[in-house]
């Protein structure tokens, strides 16, 4: 039995895991704000890198400059200020981030690898205008969503994958920066 597929049994079996809360409280500190469904789709972001990069969901949450509510607190404190938060909104809300990390559902962003907040940033990996191995694949509340282009029909013949494995424009110019 694989990692993944252990780590799926204990979720189901046993309801918990050592990365359940991390990994909730990110899913807070990221997407709270948008409810539920904002933290699902957020959620099935770091699965689907997870699954591309061969990595748990934490450790995706943790690569440095993937996740903005980690750029300057660390899990175990989100986790503190969650889990023993008084505010009822809140509280409600970390059952709903505990309750996606265990069953995130089906997947609403359409494979989506890259999101971003469209009232805070605009960044220029995120607009098909400027970044031909972009592809939008949707929005949920405040946040865009998307991926690189890989599929030929969608014009990953634009893009080529440097030697770090991040997509490059012929030009060179590199995108997905974070």
């Amino acid at each position: 039995m694989s990692r993944t597929e252990k780590l799926k049994f204990l979720f189901k079996v046993a309801g918990t895991h050592p990365d359940l809360e991390p990994v909730a409280a990110i899913l807070m500190g990221e997407a709270g704000g948008e409810g539920p469904e904002g933290m699902r789709a957020v959620y099935h972001v770091v699965l689907n890198r997870a699954r591309r990069l061969g990595m748990q969901p934490l450790e995706v949450m943790k690569i440095p400059k993937q996740f903005s509510i980690l750029n300057n607190l660390t899990p175990e404190f989100l986790v503190s200020k969650y889990k023993n938060s008084q505010n009822p909104l809140e509280k409600s809300l970390w059952e709903a981030a505990k309750a996606i990390a265990l069953n995130p559902g089906a997947d609403p962003t359409g494979g989506a690898t890259h999101y971003y907040n469209s009232s805070k940033a605009n960044p220029s990996w995120g607009n098909s205008k400027t970044n031909p191995c972009w592809i939008g694949t949707g929005k949920i509340g405040r946040h865009t969503f998307g991926q690189e282009r890989t599929d030929p029909m969608w014009g990953a013949e634009k893009c080529i994958i440097s030697e770090s494995g991040k997509p490059v424009a012929k030009t060179g110019k590199p995108y997905f920066a974070n």
